[in-house]
């Protein structure tokens, strides 16, 4: 059975065989390897593939699931999805329950700020850069660094991921100090002098600079945009709102499972493997309720926006899932298979299904 960096080198085997009009957007550089060292987990992989190639891209993921052995293959359809297609974001999801793998692959269209498309996919895939070492085709990385500096600007006024912040900060200087024309030329088309202020602020550790001229060439982007396409504008503008109200609020991609598991010591297991779910990628986070039976709380509508789970626990004529005390035994090992197996049916089970193995489907503990 092909484990899941085969089934990555064989995707991009088969992306150039069949001349599918794609590009790695980022974190190419250690592939066909997702797992990140820094997080201790695996990562998902991002594309821009061209739209008039969707088609035989779903077939093509539906054959490598077949020919890798993989349990199942799940599309989303809650995670931003959109009439509006520069918003609209495909991603699919490969499942294996033993031994415990998971791969999600991200189709997007544009790169996005303020909403609006900063480069759709065209753009994106014009110049793109074939990779003969590792078999693959990445986004022009000039192209990929401009975006990076949307990136950083967010991170840092959401006051998150100071390392992943760090990290993009690093990938950015190291285009700065190569002084490529291109790239400079690039940051003042999309941003104006502003942009170049902005880049100018980070070798200098001026972050407060920095976020100022950031907010200014997000502006000056945003008029030129609206003031190019009034049309356009508007009708991203009024998706987007939308669609933030739906992946945050009335149609998450995550959701609530309601667990029986009348002991700690059940519980304890339970824990444990949604623990591994996350570590593994199945699950972005996971959280359990604070008080059952009330409504969502902002934090648990946070661990659902991209599809973690939040555990609730219950009287076993509620459950979704029972752990009946006969699966537990001292060692917790006898459960632990059982539980993570349903818990995987109740991922796969919640978005279409693209492929199922024969006879893969688990059932649910009770």
């Amino acid at each position: 059975m092909p484990g899941v960096t085969a089934t990555v080198r064989e995707l991009f085997r088969r992306l150039e065989l069949q001349r599918i009009r794609y590009a790695v957007m980022r974190n190419y550089e250690h592939l066909p390897n997702i797992h990140d060292e820094r997080l201790k987990r695996t990562t998902d992989i991002d594309l821009v593939i061209h739209s008039e190639d969707l088609p035989r891209w779903r077939q093509l993921v539906k054959r490598l699931a077949e020919d890798h052995e993989w349990d199942a293959l799940a599309e989303c359809d809650h995670w931003t999805q959109s009439g509006v297609r520069d918003h609209h974001i495909e991603a699919f999801r490969f499942y294996r329950c033993s031994p415990p793998e998971f791969l999600q692959v991200d189709v997007f269209h544009a790169y996005i700020a303020m909403g609006l498309p900063l480069m759709d996919e065209a753009e994106m895939l014009d110049g793109r850069i074939h990779d003969e070492a590792r078999g693959l085709t990445h986004i022009d990385p000039r192209k990929e660094t401009l975006y990076r500096l949307l990136q950083v600007h967010g991170l840092r006024a959401s006051g998150s991921s100071p390392e992943k912040v760090d990290r993009y900060i690093d990938k950015i200087m190291a285009v700065y100090h190569s002084h490529d024309r291109g790239f400079r030329r690039l940051v003042g088309r999309y941003f104006g002098v502003f942009g170049k202020a902005a880049l100018g602020a980070l070798p200098a550790n001026d972050y407060a600079r920095f976020s100022t001229c950031m907010r200014w060439a997000k502006l000056y982007f945003a008029a030129r945009f609206a003031l190019g396409h009034p049309v356009q504008a508007a009708r991203c503008v009024i998706a987007r709102a939308r669609e933030n109200r739906e992946r945050f609020v009335t149609r998450q991609c995550g959701f609530v499972v309601k667990i029986c598991a009348a002991s700690e010591e059940q519980r304890a297991v339970v824990r444990s493997v949604l623990d591994g779910l996350a570590q593994w990628n199945f699950v972005e986070e996971w959280s359990e309720r604070a008080s059952a039976g009330t409504g969502i709380t902002p934090r648990e509508h946070g661990v659902m926006e991209q599809g973690g789970l939040v555990v609730e626990w219950v009287e076993a004529r509620e459950a979704q899932i029972h752990i009946g005390q006969t699966q537990v035994g001292r060692s917790g090992n006898a459960s632990v298979e059982l539980v993570r197996r349903a818990l995987i049916e109740r991922l796969i089970e919640r978005h279409p299904v693209l492929y199922r193995e024969c006879g893969s489907r688990v059932a649910q503990v009770s």
